[in-house]
């Protein structure tokens, strides 16, 4: 029970933050938050099945570039953004519209890298591609994504991508409340529920009656 609390006190001066925060502490700590939703991405594909994904940026790239497209365009404020207009583009791109809804943002933000993922691992494990051929596999990914977003100037920003957001603290609020969804996830997948048997590539799941008495 005391430990439960800890989790709620926790969560509560995490979301309270902006109150007691400088802007500087408060964007270092949405950027640790961020860091931390990779760190437990990697602990769950790694640590609870042993596949090493060295591709991982990818999603949590597309999924920051969802929430991201919203920032910018509420930053620009009904214009065009700048990077944009530095590229000689003179209408928004249509894929750019919808992400105008912030609801829309943040559901992109999660429904496509997990569609991306989805569909990668449809092929990668039907064909039973594995151990090291996977880890390169998922760099390749990562290649080919990175070409892609630097090539498109005009629609992603480049190299700098996309920057100068003005609602810092909507935007830590979403993070914070994402970071905090992910944490309790990787919490419940910390008991063995899931097990992957690697000599023989077969998934197996398994219930434990100790999943619920060690929280």
């Amino acid at each position: 029970m005391n430990k439960r609390w800890g989790y709620w006190l926790f969560f509560a001066a995490l979301f309270l933050a902006p109150f007691y925060l400088t802007e500087f502490r408060l964007s270092l700590l949405g950027k640790f938050l961020c860091f931390a939703i990779v760190a437990v991405g990697i602990s769950l594909i790694w640590g609870h099945t042993g596949i090493l994904s060295l591709g991982h940026g990818v999603y949590f790239g597309l999924g920051a570039y969802c929430m991201a497209m919203y920032l910018k365009l509420e930053a620009s404020r009904g214009h065009l953004p700048d990077f944009m207009e530095w590229s000689g583009v003179r209408e928004l791109p249509w894929f750019w519209k919808p992400f105008a809804h912030p609801m829309v943002a943040i559901a992109a933000a999660i429904a496509l890298p997990t569609l991306l993922a989805a569909l990668l691992s449809y092929f990668t494990f039907k064909n039973r591609i594995q151990g090291v051929y996977f880890s390169l596999l998922s760099q390749a990914v990562v290649v080919v994504f990175v070409t892609l977003f630097i090539g498109k100037q005009e629609w992603t920003g480049g190299t700098n991508g996309l920057t100068n957001f003005f609602d810092r603290v909507r935007l830590f609020v979403i993070i914070a409340a994402y970071a905090n969804c992910v944490v309790l996830a990787d919490s419940s997948c910390s008991c063995p529920h899931f097990r992957y048997d690697a000599p023989s590539n077969d998934w197996s799941a398994r219930k434990s009656a100790h999943c619920h008495s060690r929280r």
